[in-house]
């Protein structure tokens, strides 16, 4: 069982559910943030941000990723890296991709090189062609879809779960790109895709099914929200 905790306020546990934090107080709001990247980069936190799994408390930095809605596209590049890096680790071990690699690349160098000598100038090739570089060369790509952010999102869930990148994802006022139908349906995907989601919001919105909130108010008091007890 996986919950996590941010300084004094209540624990909060994943359940085939989404949480989300709704905190009005700005500053507080922006604290929250900062103290999420700052834990991911493992620096100082502003605010005391503790992970649990089966209530031992966990060093989870590597195992969370903060997305901004409004800057999918960024963030589907950072995925991106990482993409090339798993599949450049499979090829390593594909021992008949390296060597059709090396006899391929050898023969192009050669034809490169016959180009070379009509020329009198000094060119330097680089013969040293690995699997990352020709990934790189390939030009891959996630390609994100046209259709709106919903279907971005959607995409974003489903790369993070088959690469089986983190174990948390944190959105940052998503509410404010989906209205509550599309907001219910990515709920339900991100539970039938088993990530835990948390929602880091500083505006009022109604609750939702799938989803447990914990309301920081101005003055700092909090408390729970479940859809069957709103």
């Amino acid at each position: 069982m996986i919950s996590f905790k941010i300084s004094n306020f209540d624990e909060l546990q994943f359940n085939d559910n989404l949480i989300t934090l709704e905190i009005h107080n700005k500053q507080l709001y922006r604290n929250i943030i900062e103290s999420f990247k700052a834990y991911v980069a493992s620096t100082e936190l502003k605010e005391n941000i503790i992970f649990f799994e089966n209530s031992k408390s966990v060093n989870w930095a590597k195992k969370i990723v903060i997305c901004n809605p409004e800057s999918i596209e960024y963030e589907m590049k950072n995925i991106q890296k990482k993409l090339i890096t798993i599949i450049s680790e499979e090829l390593y071990s594909d021992i008949e991709f390296l060597s059709k690699l090396e006899v391929n690349y050898s023969t192009l160098i050669e034809q490169i090189e016959g180009k070379i000598i009509e020329h009198d100038i000094d060119l330097v090739i680089n013969s040293d062609f690995t699997p990352d570089k020709f990934l790189k060369f390939v030009n891959l790509n996630i390609k994100l879809p046209d259709s709106g952010i919903l279907s971005q999102l959607y995409q974003y869930v489903d790369v993070v779960t088959e690469l089986n990148l983190y174990e948390v994802v944190v959105f940052t006022n998503i509410k404010l790109f989906l209205d509550s139908n599309e907001l219910l349906e990515l709920f339900k995907y991100i539970i039938y895709k088993k990530l835990n989601c948390i929602l880091l919001e500083n505006i009022s919105n109604d609750i939702i099914d799938y989803e447990t909130k914990l309301v920081i108010e101005s003055d700092f008091n909090d408390y729970t929200e479940n859809p069957s007890t709103t």
